[in-house]
């Protein structure tokens, strides 16, 4: 009778610590899963499908590259040091030149660095939808995080 005893004191045991796993798997599963759907609000492309995310970097990769040429030609195309013309016209003149090949370096270098930033947020936000979040992978985070 005390084998059984035992045995029956194990299996209850053992099923209630089971059941109290199970409260906290499922109670951190809804925790995690609260904070996904938070974080997802302060995302700036969540509305948008996984297609038209693609779609868009993709765009924007195009207009990177369209910026990195002007660029480059910006820079080409540099007013190079002149010789003092001894004349205020041609000083003022190459001044000008000066000024507006550096306003089109300038602009150019701005528009790269906007390009390049905006598809770096558009790389983060595909890489945050297809990243270990598929499947019963995404499931065992959830799970599984504190």
């Amino acid at each position: 009778m005390d084998e059984r005893r035992i045995a029956g004191n194990s299996t209850v045991t053992l099923a209630l610590l089971l059941l109290v796993l199970l409260g906290a798997g499922a109670w951190n599963y809804q925790r995690n899963y609260r904070l996904e759907r938070a974080s997802e609000l302060g995302r700036a492309y969540s509305g948008y499908s996984t297609h038209e995310v693609e779609l868009l970097r993709d765009a924007v990769a195009s207009e990177l590259a369209t910026a990195r040429v002007r660029f480059d030609r910006a820079k080409r195309n540099r007013a190079g040091s002149a010789r003092d013309r001894g004349t205020l016209a041609g000083n003022a003149a190459q001044f000008n030149r000066t000024a507006h090949a550096s306003d089109s370096i300038g602009n150019a270098a701005s528009d790269v660095a906007e390009r390049e930033s905006l598809k770096a947020a558009l790389d983060q936000e595909l890489a945050l939808r297809t990243g270990s979040s598929a499947g019963m992978a995404l499931h065992l985070q959830r799970l599984t995080t504190f």
